[in-house]
């Protein structure tokens, strides 16, 4: 089931952006990034497929002595982006929610406090999500440039291919949604 509500005046949130194959030796390449704002004025994206080695939610509680507990779950974090890297944002359900939580469509909300990593650490935090440090961001007319540049193709949304695709699987499962496999990737973007 995908999910978004319809590219409004041109503006991709809740869609994702994935990378084409010609964007190589890049942090960008092959990148999986979920698009939680755009407007005029930019966008601001989440990188989905590029986990940090070595470091992990409890990890992460630890430094902000947030007591880790059974409830805690032992997941991965994740590189957003190049901007803020020292800042930790949630892409999560609807399902948890605070008056600090950016609502990007019907499906998913971004929240950027440590209040969402207690609720997660005590196991009162939503069913599903992932943190990402630091993210990627647009300027004015930016993302616009690079999309016409053949630097990103544009796909749906998804709980299951965000949540629930292995890291290392997410690239080739937002090319294959779109009808694209190794054989017949295209070196020139567009929206599928």
């Amino acid at each position: 089931m995908t999910h978004t509500t319809g590219i409004v005046d041109g503006y991709l949130t809740g869609y994702l952006l994935v990378a084409m194959p010609t964007i190589i030796q890049s942090r960008f390449e092959q990148a999986s990034i979920f698009v939680c704002g755009h407007d005029k004025n930019g966008a601001i994206g989440l990188i989905l497929n590029k986990p940090l080695p070595a470091v992990s939610l409890p990890e992460l509680l630890k430094q902000f002595d947030i007591a880790v507990t059974s409830n805690t779950p032992n997941t991965p974090l994740y590189f957003g982006g190049p901007v803020d890297m020292g800042r930790g944002f949630v892409l999560h359900t609807l399902d948890y929610t605070s008056a600090n939580t950016v609502i990007v469509n019907e499906t998913f909300g971004v929240t950027a406090t440590i209040d969402i990593l207690r609720a997660i650490a005590g196991g009162a935090g939503p069913e599903r999500f992932h943190i990402c440090l630091g993210y990627s961001g647009w300027g004015s007319g930016q993302l616009e440039m690079e999309m016409q540049n053949n630097e990103w193709l544009l796909s749906q949304s998804s709980i299951d291919l965000i949540f629930n695709t292995p890291a290392d699987e997410k690239w080739k499962k937002c090319m294959h949604s779109m009808g694209l496999h190794d054989g017949n990737l295209p070196y020139a973007g567009g929206h599928a």
